[in-house]
């Protein structure tokens, strides 16, 4: 299956410290570095490296970190063909490491013109993938947009991250949603638990729970996935690898319970490197450790 991934590229500024400072205070850090992300480019990379067939469609500056941007995507096999170079600068995020956690700012750039006006030109060959992978930092216009237009043949997943509202038509078309457990209620505007928010939704609702694994539904039974044990060094980017890992395996035909064991494994070995798209596994990494316990 073709995959379709339509979101944003930013270049990470990421600074690490040994905790995150007060309000108002000034703070020695030990180490910065820049990074290319975006969770739209971030997610595409991780399909890409676990062996999907992927497009990206997005907009980049046309400044040296839009050069940047798209030089990553290629060196992993994603086709840029479609992504446009604007006047506005590339999207960047500055990121704080501290104590295996981070906080995220995000300046969107370039990534706001990736718009209806876009789209329209973006139509027919949009209408040629089998699957569509969409994030939130882009326009919420795009995404509605994106739904709206979609072939019935096509599959739709959403990760609604940064958290939003999603319109109802949005929440009855898409296929698969992956919050974590705080977007999730954002979302879906609602304050139930977990578990009970699980059982009242449709099929395809997935819930990231970091250091808890995994919940999703399934014939109306709530299915946990527990989280794999792993030397946490970078948390960034786990979220976009489960993601675009869960599109992989959905594309190669894995059941449900198979692939969303197949993107924890993925989520998991994404946080023991630095660097959102650096630590993101490769699929020899996932292949054959995959084992019955879960």
């Amino acid at each position: 299956m073709k995959i379709a991934v339509i979101g944003s590229c930013n270049i990470d500024f990421v600074v690490e410290s040994d905790r995150l400072p007060e309000r108002g205070e000034t703070l020695t850090a030990s180490t910065f570095f820049t990074s290319p992300g975006g969770k739209g480019a971030n997610q595409a990379v991780a399909s890409a490296k676990l062996g999907g067939d992927v497009t990206f469609f997005g907009s980049v500056g046309n400044d040296p970190f839009g050069d940047d941007m798209l030089d990553a995507m290629n060196r992993v096999g994603i086709d840029t063909t479609y992504v446009q170079r604007v006047e506005e600068p590339t999207g960047i995020a500055l990121i704080q490491l501290a104590e295996g956690d981070n906080r995220i700012t995000v300046v969107p750039g370039a990534n706001e013109r990736t718009d209806r006006a876009y789209l329209d030109a973006m139509r027919e060959t949009l209408a040629t993938y089998d699957m569509i992978v969409m994030q939130l930092e882009i326009p919420m216009q795009t995404v509605e947009t994106v739904v709206e237009r979609a072939e019935a043949h096509q599959t739709i997943l959403i990760d609604p991250a940064p958290a939003a509202r999603l319109a109802r038509h949005v929440l009855d078309r898409v296929d698969y949603l992956l919050p974590n457990e705080t977007e999730y209620a954002i979302a879906l505007q609602t304050d139930r638990s977990i578990e009970e928010t699980l059982v009242r939704t449709r099929d395809g609702l997935l819930i990231t729970r970091g250091g808890e694994g995994v919940s999703y539904n399934e014939a109306g039974v709530v299915h946990h996935v527990a989280p794999e044990p792993v030397d946490v060094i970078d948390t960034t980017g786990a979220g976009d690898t489960f993601a675009g890992a869960f599109a992989v395996a959905l594309s190669e035909q894995m059941t449900l319970h198979e692939a969303v064991r197949f993107a924890n494994r993925a989520g998991a070995q994404a946080t023991t490197k630095k660097g959102a798209q650096e630590g993101m596994p490769r699929r020899e990494q996932i292949d054959g450790t995959m084992d019955d316990t879960n």
